[in-house]
Parts: C-alpha cells; sequence; structure tokens
C-alpha cells in the first residue's frame, strides 16, 4: 500500500458513507466509480447501498489493500470491482470507461 494516503480512513470518506446511508437513492441502480479510493470506504458504501456497479479505483501502490478489502466485502455479500486508475492516464480512463460501459 501507499503510506499515508491510501492506508488512512479520511475523515471527509467518513462523512462522505455517512451521507450516502441518508441518502441512499443517491446511489441505488446506479453506477458507482470512487477515484482515488484508498480503503475504499465510500464505494463500500454505496455497494452496500444498492448501486448497480460499483469500482474502486486508485494507483498500482494501493491496489493489494483494496484487493484485501474487496474480498473481505464479498464476504459479507457487498460486491465491488477493483480497477487501476493513475491520475493523467489516458490508457487507465478509457480500459475503465469501457469495463463499466455505457451509463
Amino acid at each position: 500500500f501507499v503510506s499515508g494516503t491510501s492506508s488512512v480512513l479520511w475523515p471527509v470518506a467518513q462523512h462522505f458513507a455517512q451521507s450516502l446511508c441518508e441518502k441512499p437513492d443517491l446511489v441505488r441502480g446506479k453506477t458507482v466509480i470512487e477515484l482515488g479510493a484508498g480503503l475504499g470506504l465510500v464505494g463500500a458504501a454505496a455497494a452496500a447501498l444498492g448501486a448497480k456497479c460499483t469500482v474502486l479505483t486508485d494507483c498500482e501502490g494501493a491496489l493489494p489493500l483494496l484487493l484485501r478489502n474487496r474480498a473481505r466485502l464479498s464476504e459479507d455479500g457487498v460486491s465491488v470491482e477493483v480497477a487501476r486508475v493513475a491520475w493523467g492516464d489516458a490508457a487507465d480512463h478509457a480500459a475503465l470507461l469501457g469495463a463499466i460501459g455505457p451509463a
């Protein structure tokens, strides 16, 4: 993992996840992409609230932790995907958008 970034539960993520729990219609039935997911809390909340498809993204160094968290979420019946997205990398952007299909 990327020490100091991807391994931190940022306060804004906690607040955003709580806000989604209070207004689940914001994500229910929709495709959700969490950019720079870190631990993936916001995406996990979206998936648990009924998002049609949830993709947690981060840089290469953060993927092992995201993959581990995906496995743990799966044990609880929460399904998320994980993808590498390096900021400004057109190939990563295209791969992600191609994987989720049209909106």
